[in-house]
């Protein structure tokens, strides 16, 4: 799995864990709000219901038929609210259908009281039958509101830590699979810049890695190959050198050795000038001197041709050296390429582990944006305490002033106790609300914690891209040194090549030479064999001569 599909996967998953978290807070707000919709009007309910006991009180101490209308306009106003949960709420229908049927028969006792104010007690009874019913609805959706609050809190909490502890260890694992990889192809480049050509990359790569991985093991490859051709030219051509070296040493010698027998002719053809009288004996030993030096010269040329074929083939060798060298040049340069190459793919790991740290970045700064925004909470829910216990004071005030009242403040006492019981209702909601608000904000630095060590962890992944990429360019730097040593062998070869071709032009010339001696040679046996024979008719005219002087 490569890099890019890991950083997009912990993407995906972070979306994912953002996208479950914003669902299930929507839907359980959304549930929240129904259960406090419904709690309001059952709240409203009982609110109407206590204004009808307070008209209820006023037509029974005033006898004014006005009272008795407010009653009824009360009691229809419970009725309208009980039958818009029913439809609202089906499950609660039962309770809410109680509650009006209660209500019916207080309403009845109400229609009985305003024709017989004697029945007051049957009529308060009634009244009072009605509060626990409206009561029973408001616990119950305080209650269902209350459980939906902790069902959401704890679905919250659980895909909150849940989804922490996911993408943790997915950052960690794809860290761990980056350091891993980089350490592995740094050490593989150590021991390559160390000069041990045969090293091999250990460990488990996949995706970019593997690719770079194969990619530094065949320039290394191709690096040993092209150091074992500079080094099998190299021995060849200085073979090459020694024979060229031997050929021109004889080549020398039989050089030598012809200037040796032209001077030797030289002082036979004097000798042959001036004495005369032996020029029979001086003309047979120079004619067998000449058939020696015309034999010694064709050997000559025999071997001096041999010595210049021996110079093309040299020449040709010295010649595909020099290509050799130029292509283990071209073999350079092209590893050159490739560690250049591997060197943009470690840069390129570089930035995208640098792309990680910077996710990391955001991602702890917006866990501890989370962290102030539940201290802000935190300072919102003191207020609300701060709120309900003044509300509390002030419910223990007004029952105070109810009972100092008597029975004119009842109504406005049942207000106060309810007002009362309301407050200790929003104090505990609101600890319980603040004890959710530290687990959160303990999540959130646990969370923070866990971000500051993933970025440093990717810190030290970046620091290790940087190394690899300084071990590349060491290998770089290598490569353009065994460049320019090719390059330097490639000249020398050249260098060679023009030595040879010189030594070659040398000895077909003096090929040439001692063509022209032998053929001068066969001439000067010609000669010789006529001068013999001259010499032979001078002996026998001198014997004639002799002869007739005799």
């Amino acid at each position: 799995m490569g890099i890019k599909t890991r950083l997009y996967l912990l993407l995906a998953s972070v979306l994912v864990a953002l996208g479950a978290i914003v669902a299930a807070s929507w839907v359980g707000s959304a549930k929240v709000e129904r259960a406090l919709e419904l709690r309001a009007l059952a709240v409203d309910a009982n609110t109407e219901l206590l204004q009808a006991r307070r008209q209820e009180k006023n037509f029974l101490m005033r006898k004014e038929q006005q009272w008795a209308d407010k009653t009824r306009k009360h009691i229809g106003t419970v009725d309208s609210l009980l039958q818009r949960i029913a439809a609202a709420d089906p499950g609660n229908a039962a309770m809410c259908d109680k509650g009006r049927s209660t209500l019916s028969r207080y309403n009845a006792s109400l229609d009985e009281v305003f024709r017989t104010v004697t029945e007051t007690d049957a009529m308060i009874q009634a009244g009072r039958a009605v509060e626990p019913a409206l009561a029973d609805i408001r616990k119950a959706y305080e209650e269902k509101a209350d459980e939906i609050s902790d069902l959401v809190n704890m679905v919250n909490t659980v895909i909150e830590a849940g989804m922490g502890v996911l993408i943790t260890l997915f950052v960690l694992a794809v860290i761990s699979g980056i350091t891993r990889s980089l350490a592995a192809l740094q050490a593989f480049s150590r021991e390559v810049a160390a000069g041990r050509l045969d090293a091999t990359a250990s460990g488990n790569m996949a995706g970019e890695f593997g690719l770079l991985r194969d990619d530094l093991a065949a320039m290394v490859g191709r690096l040993k190959e092209t150091l074992h051709d500079c080094s099998a030219k190299g021995d060849e051509a200085r073979n090459q050198a020694e024979q060229a070296r031997a050929a021109m040493q004889a080549a020398t010698a039989r050089e030598q050795e012809v200037n040796a027998l032209v001077e030797t002719m030289r002082r036979v053809a004097a000798e042959a000038a001036v004495i005369v009288g032996d020029l029979t004996d001086a003309s047979q030993e120079l004619a067998a001197q000449t058939q020696q030096v015309s034999a010694g010269a064709e050997v000559q040329r025999a071997r001096m041709a041999e010595t210049a074929t021996a110079m093309d083939q040299m020449n040709a060798t010295v010649m595909e050296i020099a290509r050799n060298a130029t292509l283990a040049a071209d073999a350079s340069r092209s590893t050159r390429e490739e560690a250049q190459k591997g060197a943009q793919v470690v840069e390129n790991a570089g930035k995208s582990i640098s792309r990680v740290h910077e996710i990391a970045t955001r991602l702890r700064t917006d866990m501890q944006s989370l962290g102030r925004d539940a201290e802000s909470i935190g300072e919102v829910i003191n207020v609300i305490n701060e709120i309900a216990d003044q509300t509390n004071l002030l419910a223990l005030n007004a029952a105070i002033e109810a009972a100092r009242a008597g029975d004119a403040g009842r109504g406005f006492a049942v207000v106060a106790d309810e007002v009362r019981k309301l407050a200790e209702k929003t104090t505990n909601a609101t600890k319980e609300v603040e004890t959710r608000i530290s687990a959160i904000q303990t999540a959130a630095q646990r969370n923070v914690n866990n971000m500051d060590t993933a970025t440093q962890a990717v810190a030290d992944a970046t620091g290790l891209a940087d190394e690899s990429g300084g071990a590349l360019r060491r290998i770089v730097q290598f490569a353009d040194n065994t460049a320019g040593q090719v390059q330097s062998i490639a000249a020398a070869s050249e260098e060679q090549s023009a030595a040879s071709d010189q030594i070659s032009r040398a000895v077909t010339e003096v090929n040439d030479v001692a063509t022209e001696s032998a053929r001068g040679m066969e001439a000067a046996s010609e000669a010789v064999r006529a001068l013999a024979q001259m010499a032979q008719r001078l002996r026998s005219i001198i014997q004639q001569m002799d002869g007739g002087k005799r």
